[in-house]
């Protein structure tokens, strides 16, 4: 912050306040002990444009345009006062998604995602069920090879005749933390897009990056490294699909209020990478990263889209 100059008295301070204001520079009036008024600029980096408005004013101080300003200075005030309002609503904690017994109606998809993955990972006892995985839960189905016998690797169910594969491998958790620390991320991040851009958007969201990390698993499996063993579930792949979303939408659209903080991100990705050096076990890395890449496609494309109707 830089003083500018100083003015005769208070009225001539809050117009002239005023009028930097309209012209996109924020000032603070301060009272000298000679009674004067000093202009302090807070975006110093204007210092030079401010003075040489500040020199035309008392140069000409009956200038129409400068007293004109305080009508359109207290229209700006109010609109930011405005938006402070409503950001301050927006800001919540993440623990309130669950509060007061109106999760469902506050936030639907929210719910019903959470609930059938409960349901889903309870009912294969984690995993355990491998015939119920198998038959109902996986991603692919089985197919004999003359040199393997039966191997997993068909793709003739989701895309044909049991289409629901192609979604149901997200709510199977193998165990009690991978469906806590999924649900967790589903929660506070998809309760943020639900909250702010509605449930169709943050439906669109989960289905698009959950489908993509589910085929850039099986092509990662089939042709990379496991070769035709293709068993995976959770909510991972869609969840590196919300982070994704978020990222790149808050960078994209500038208005934006769903935002993602920087020490969560740091520890997605770096999560993401201690995954693929193998010490954290068998993990589906070609999921966490397709559904990365998929979030961050969507949400820079409507990211954009939302900045261009600014």
């Amino acid at each position: 912050m830089r003083e500018i100059g100083q003015l005769p008295n208070s009225r001539s301070a809050s117009i002239f306040s005023d009028f930097l204001l309209t012209k996109g520079m924020k000032s603070e009036p301060r009272q000298n002990s000679d009674q004067t008024i000093s202009i302090w600029l807070i975006d110093e980096t204007r210092l030079a444009e401010a003075r040489q408005w500040l020199a035309e004013y008392e140069q000409k101080p009956d200038n129409p345009g400068f007293a004109a300003a305080t009508r359109q200075a207290k229209t700006l005030r109010d609109t930011e006062s405005k938006l402070d309002r409503e950001y301050a609503k927006r800001v919540v904690d993440a623990g309130s998604v669950y509060d007061s017994g109106r999760l469902l109606k506050r936030k639907p998809v929210v719910t019903i995602l959470i609930a059938i993955s409960i349901g889903v990972s309870l009912w294969t006892n984690f995993g355990k069920k491998t015939d119920l995985v198998i038959n109902y839960i996986n991603f692919t189905t089985p197919r004999y090879d003359d040199n393997n016998g039966w191997v997993v690797d068909s793709l003739d169910g989701a895309l044909g005749y049991e289409p629901w594969r192609l979604v149901a491998p997200m709510f199977l958790h193998m165990n009690f933390m991978h469906l806590l620390f999924n649900m967790s991320w589903v929660a506070n991040l998809g309760g943020m897009i639900e909250r702010e851009k509605g449930s169709k958007l943050l439906l669109m969201v989960v289905l698009i990056t959950h489908i993509a990390s589910a085929f850039t698993e099986y092509f990662w499996d089939v042709y990379g490294l496991d070769k035709q063993v293709i068993l995976f579930g959770g909510f991972s792949g869609a969840v590196y699909g919300l982070i994704g979303f978020v990222w790149m939408y808050s960078e994209t659209f500038k208005g934006s209020y769903i935002r993602l903080s920087g020490q969560n991100l740091q520890l997605a990705l770096i999560w993401m990478v201690l995954c693929f050096t193998g010490l954290l076990g068998p993990v589906a890395n070609g999921a966490h990263a397709g559904g990365l890449v998929a979030g961050m496609l969507l949400g820079m494309l409507i990211g954009l889209r939302d900045e261009r109707r600014c």
